[in-house]
């Protein structure tokens, strides 16, 4: 809370104003671009996190005075949000092209180490925060283009078999991606664990692409249909790409 130290908002400008001395024009506005975003993030889902002291306070000061999460606290907090930002704000929130993920990557990375070097964070978290960083850049600017992919492939679903689909025949939910074998993407329904795998006959291209995304969850609904006494699941619907 705010006393003599700066806060997240005035160290994030801070941080900006270090970096804009030493790069060029057009590498700095990805920096600043990025920043923003993570202030945004911060400024509208940190305080979901807070303790009850803090949450009262932050709760009163917004209510009264309409100030953000980033105006009320200090750098301290700046760290906390990287996992979640990558693990869930990036591949959900945010519509962009594979560029902008590793930027991410890349400048809160370079924020974690800045964070450390002006003692605004210790070096155990400082690490932890550029590991994090260094894969969820990757990590996201693949998802997307996994997600891409998906999306195309389940485009090809003639939807004329979607609507003469039975209710069993249809599930909707999160699943996880158990490995991509001999040209077969293995499903498991993450709300239902103890249900079959389910097997999806996929494009090479897309099955080597899906190899590196083992353990990672994709909302799907997948469509059961018939053929010569025959039974096999098909994409119909992709969401979102969840890196894990």
């Amino acid at each position: 809370m705010i006393n003599n130290s700066p806060t997240i908002q005035q160290t994030l400008n801070h941080f900006l104003n270090d970096q804009q001395k030493r790069l060029k024009n057009k590498t700095f506005e990805k920096y600043k671009s990025v920043i923003e975003l993570y202030e945004s993030y911060l400024d509208n889902y940190a305080y979901l996190v807070l303790d009850n002291e803090e949450h009262e306070y932050y709760e009163e000061q917004f209510k009264k005075h309409n100030k953000m999460f980033c105006e009320l606290f200090e750098p301290d907090k700046i760290l906390d949000g990287y996992f979640e930002f990558f693990g869930y704000f990036l591949p959900k929130k945010v519509l962009a092209g594979e560029d902008f993920f590793r930027n991410c990557g890349t400048v809160l990375k370079k924020l974690a180490k800045w964070l450390e070097e002006k003692g605004y964070a210790v070096n155990e978290d400082a690490v932890e925060a550029i590991e994090t960083s260094s894969k969820g850049g990757k990590d996201a600017a693949d998802a997307n283009k996994i997600g891409s992919a998906l999306f195309d492939f389940a485009e090809k679903f003639p939807l004329d078999k979607k609507l003469n689909a039975g209710d069993d025949d249809i599930i909707e939910s999160f699943f996880v991606i158990q490995k991509v074998e001999d040209n077969v993407l293995y499903l498991q329904d993450d709300e239902d664990p103890d249900e079959e795998i389910y097997t999806i006959q996929i494009p090479e291209r897309l099955a080597g692409m899906l190899k590196k995304a083992t353990g990672w969850r994709v909302w799907m609904e997948l469509v059961r249909t018939k053929s010569k006494g025959k039974e096999k699941w098909n994409i119909a619907v992709v969401g979102s790409v969840y890196p894990m």
